[in-house]
């Protein structure tokens, strides 16, 4: 959907915001920010997109976390 809505606006932030949406399910945050960067092109997108950035990396400090606790417990 996202890829056709860019195919018709390029650069629409809504677009990518929705891309970075279903990446975040996905549990790929960095696919997710890269989407976020090219939103904050979109002026009317711009803001929101800062902020989902922000959470993003609070989504992979969460995960790296587990991750390391989960070391920790196998070790």
């Amino acid at each position: 959907m996202a890829r056709k809505v860019l195919g018709v606006r390029p650069g629409a932030g809504s677009a990518y915001i929705a891309w970075a949406k279903a990446l975040e399910k996905q549990q790929d945050y960095e696919g997710a920010i890269a989407k976020l960067e090219l939103a904050k092109g979109d002026s009317e997108w711009r803001s929101l997109a800062i902020r989902e950035i922000e959470r993003q990396n609070q989504l992979i400090e969460i995960r790296n976390q587990q991750r390391a606790r989960d070391r920790w417990d196998q070790g």
